[in-house]
């Protein structure tokens, strides 16, 4: 007896922290020459629990160094993307609950040969677009348009870019995909 109503007590707690705790996620990444700047700032009911600032000076070549080093990245890919196919359908119904409040996208790029900046400029609308596209079918937009611009720059070699994104989901979503997330990954290790 004392089970069930742990249980229907347990419910009753989740079904309230779904309907009315709200998460906030802000995420805010900006590159400006050599110069990064990068947010991440979690919010539960207007409290701030977490948040994370770090600003730093790129190095010159550091594109060159992580497009030297394939194995790690191709590693690092698997890794990531093994683990989204894995709890794919919990990550989707996360998705699907998501509301994005605000979404901007610049990107300033340029080469020094106009013909270089015409295509990546043309790859970049056509990234942004699908991601767009991606985002409207999947979770939506309430009462606002992402921000989505790309400023080329011809004859000058440049790539730097703005990101701010700010969504919301509901606690007890969180508890719900964790707690399937933790079951399939605790049964995926029993069955070894």
């Amino acid at each position: 007896m004392w089970i069930l109503s742990a249980v229907l007590i347990f419910t009753v707690i989740l079904i309230l922290l779904i309907k009315y705790l709200k998460t906030e996620i802000e995420i805010f990444l900006e590159k400006k020459g050599s110069y990064i700047q990068f947010l991440f700032k979690l919010t539960i009911c207007n409290y701030l629990l977490f948040k994370h600032s770090n600003t730093s000076v790129m190095k010159k070549n550091f594109l060159l160094e992580l497009s030297l080093r394939p194995a790690y990245s191709f590693k690092v890919t698997q890794l990531i993307m093994g683990s989204l196919t894995d709890y794919s359908k919990e990550i989707k119904e996360l998705i699907k609950i998501t509301k994005i409040k605000k979404l901007v996208w610049v990107t300033d790029i340029g080469a020094t040969d106009p013909n270089i900046t015409g295509f990546f400029v043309g790859a970049l609308w056509y990234l942004k677009y699908l991601i767009h596209r991606k985002l409207i079918t999947s979770i939506g937009f309430n009462n606002f348009q992402p921000q989505f611009n790309i400023i080329p720059y011809f004859g000058r070699q440049i790539l730097d870019l703005k990101f701010h994104c700010i969504f919301s989901l509901g606690v007890g979503h969180i508890i719900i995909a964790a707690s399937r997330i933790s079951w399939h990954a605790f049964c995926k290790l029993m069955r070894r």
